[in-house]
């Protein structure tokens, strides 16, 4: 089977798979997507090992996990955060006339889903689609700091030894006591960025906004002038995606 074929084939296997038939035999799948049961039951080894799909011993058929559940919520949640985000994103640009950044939590990392640049050609700057820590930057530290003790434990456990655990508990409570983060000088790039939260309608941390440019340029009195109506843009987005303020 070409490599092609095989990836078709194994898509044909996930979308046999619905409300109505949420398991199912070998028989039945190859029934619905009308391939011979030899060329699919090394397809569905793959899915088993990558565990995107399940065997039951009870009645000898398979089921999607909850990865596949995961993956559709983080591709669904990034589509839908992206349009309300990005007309918000635009106005914080020319208000602000700097480059705004949205990132996704994603598993144990922050991925960059949506970008506003300025007219100025900022070379350093994140890329769509770039994955970074959560433990480096301002959005990743916002977005840390609202996660659960567990969470942040297991991140704890995979920084590098250099990095020291107390200061960055230090500034996750930081975070946790002004609602933003303001940092100078990101991994010693030249540029300097703040960063503030995006809640979903659980009230959880699931996104960030940060605001990025030349180190000369975020002073303290650009964070002054602008804190109050980043927190106000961003909690707009926050509404919007469903977040209702206790």
């Amino acid at each position: 089977m070409e490599a092609l074929e095989a990836v078709k084939h194994t898509l044909d296997i996930l979308s046999s798979f619905s409300k109505r038939k949420k398991e199912q035999t070998i028989a039945e799948i190859s029934s619905k997507i009308n391939l011979p049961e030899a060329d699919i039951r090394p397809l569905l080894e793959i899915l088993e090992e990558k565990e995107i799909i399940e065997y039951l011993e009870r009645n000898s058929k398979y089921k999607l996990t909850h990865n596949v559940y995961y993956i559709g919520h983080v591709a669904g949640s990034s589509l839908y955060l992206r349009d309300i985000a990005y007309p918000v994103m635009e106005k914080i640009r020319d208000k602000t006339n700097q480059t705004v950044n949205l990132y996704l939590l994603r598993e144990n990392y922050r991925i960059c889903i949506e970008q506003c640049k300025t007219s100025d050609k900022l070379e350093g700057l994140i890329e769509i689609g770039e994955s970074l820590p959560l433990w480096t930057g301002a959005s990743g530290k916002v977005l840390l700091a609202f996660q659960t003790e567990e969470f942040q434990k297991e991140i704890f456990r995979v920084i590098p030894p250099e990095v020291k655990i107390v200061e960055i508990n230090e500034e996750l409570q930081k975070v946790r006591e002004q609602g933003y983060y303001w940092e100078v000088n990101v991994r010693n790039s030249g540029y300097s960025a703040i960063a503030f939260p995006i809640y979903d309608v659980d009230g959880k941390v699931i996104a960030s906004i940060s605001i990025s440019g030349p180190t000369g340029q975020f002073t303290r009195e650009f964070v002054n002038q602008y804190e109050t109506y980043l927190k106000e843009q961003c909690l707009d987005i926050s509404k919007q995606f469903g977040f209702r303020e206790e």
